[in-house]
Order: structure tokens, then C-alpha cells, then sequence
């Protein structure tokens, strides 16, 4: 240590004098699992803010309402509703053989998808009825880090083969 930091070591201790930021440390149950711990959402976060190595306060953020979605981690489950729940009545019949309609999802802090974004479509009709059903789906992941909201989008195939018959490749 003392190689390393000269006179700033004192019996093999280091000040950090020189940092300022803060620290997140999470707390409780992990909710919600991102890649790696810092994007991760755990039951609660405390929060460290430090100036010249010195803590100046912390805060501490409720992450509880966070969950999970049976929809967004079962997806057969997720198929077998979208597919159930598809007017293919009210649909036109299609030209093309196959048709595939991606959308982007994301859902509010109560777990109602109310974002759907249509990413690659194929005409109106279906284009709408895909949003009506994504919207229609009972609940969804909710994503609470330091406190709010964080908005995870999802990104969704819905296939059509001729005559309005469904399926799906996945």
C-alpha cells in the first residue's frame, strides 16, 4: 500500500480524500435482476454521498413496488394470450403468406402496458389490433430503481399466416 500511495498510507489505510460521488448499496431482497448488481433493483438502496472523502448524507430509496409479471417471464404464456386474444374476424384477409408485426412494450408503475410502439408493421388493421391485444394484457414487469420508475422496454413478434390463421416461429 505504501508503494502505491506513498504518505497517504498511514497504518495500511488509505483516506479517500480525493473521491466525491456516491456509493448505491443495495439493501433486502433482490427484485428484479439486470446483467449486473448496479443495474439490478433490490427491496431497498442506501445511498452514500461523499465530498473530499467525507460522507455528507445518505438516502435512502423504496424499491418494494417493484414485480415481476408471470406474462413477461412465461413465454408461452405471453403467446397463448395473444394469440387467444386476436380478432383475426375483424382483421381483412392478407396478401402475403406470412405477416410479422413487431412492437415495443413498456408498462407504468402499476404494471398496465400503456406504451406500444409499433416497430415494424405490415398495414393498419393489423397494426391496431396487435396494440388493442398488447394493451390488453392483465400485468406486467414493474422496474423501481432509486425509487422511480424505469421503463424496460420489451420488443415483441406477433406472426400471421394466411387466412388469419396464427402462429409463431418462437
Amino acid at each position: 500500500m505504501t508503494d502505491l500511495f506513498g504518505t497517504k498510507c498511514i497504518d495500511e489505510k488509505v483516506k479517500a480524500d480525493w473521491f466525491t460521488g456516491d456509493i448505491l448499496s443495495p439493501q433486502g431482497e433482490l427484485l428484479y435482476e439486470i446483467d449486473l448488481y448496479y443495474q439490478s433493483s433490490y427491496e431497498r438502496e442506501l445511498e452514500f454521498h461523499f465530498e473530499k472523502g467525507m460522507l455528507t448524507g445518505t438516502t435512502l430509496y423504496d424499491n418494494s413496488k417493484s414485480k415481476k409479471s408471470a406474462y413477461s417471464h412465461d413465454y408461452e404464456l405471453l403467446k397463448k394470450y395473444i394469440y387467444s386474444n386476436i380478432r383475426s374476424d375483424v382483421l381483412p384477409t392478407m396478401q402475403d403468406s406470412i405477416v410479422k408485426i413487431y412492437v415495443k412494450i413498456s408498462a407504468n408503475e402499476d404494471g398496465i402496458i400503456d406504451d406500444v410502439e409499433v416497430i415494424d408493421g405490415y398495414n393498419e388493421a393489423y397494426e391496431q389490433e396487435v396494440i388493442r391485444v398488447m394493451k390488453s394484457i392483465p400485468e406486467w414487469d414493474v422496474y423501481i430503481k432509486k425509487g422511480k420508475l424505469v421503463r424496460v422496454p420489451r420488443w415483441i413478434p406477433v406472426y400471421f399466416v394466411l387466412e388469419n390463421k396464427l402462429y409463431s416461429k418462437e
